[in-house]
């Protein structure tokens, strides 16, 4: 049985400057929530979890790897020609495994090709961490959207 991994929801923070006021600078800050989310499962990398309203990170109890991805619309937020002076990422567990956990170090990283979401919800409340079979369209382990021929480079992202 898969350990059920942590179950995460996010949010963004920027502190941005944005634009000229006389001769100085306007600060602004801005909180955004996530446009989109999804879980890449390795242990079943064909399915997705795109419908859910987490996504789930870490390594299983049985060493398979999870990765969740998260996308923000800054451009559609923060006005054109800002800087961006700082990013703060609060992220909130909702579930803890049931079989016991170790503390873990996470890392981010930026996504430099496009993803699906879709829809996809649990099909089994007791193994949650398996996701559904992938729509077309869906984030996969193997596939950045999945029925289609746009693979990630390296499979789970």
């Amino acid at each position: 049985m898969q350990h059920i991994l942590p179950l995460l929801t996010s949010r963004l923070a920027a502190a941005v400057v944005f634009g000229f006021i006389g001769s100085g600078f306007c600060f602004d800050s801005v909180s955004l929530s996530p446009v989109a989310d999804t879980t890449l499962l390795e242990v079943k990398p064909t399915n997705s979890t795109g419908g859910l309203e987490w996504f789930s990170s870490g390594t299983t109890q049985n060493y398979t790897r999870n990765r969740g991805l998260i996308k923000f619309d800054v451009a559609g937020v923060i006005p054109a020609g800002s800087r961006i002076l700082g990013v703060t990422l609060n992220v909130r567990v909702t579930q803890i495994p049931r079989d016991g956990f170790n503390g873990v170090s996470f890392s981010l990283r930026r996504m430099l090709v496009s993803w699906g979401e879709g829809t996809n919800v649990i099909e089994n409340l007791d193994t949650p961490g398996f996701g559904a079979p992938a729509s077309p369209g869906d984030a996969t382990w193997n596939h950045r959207f999945s029925h289609t021929t746009n693979t990630w480079t390296t499979p789970g992202g």
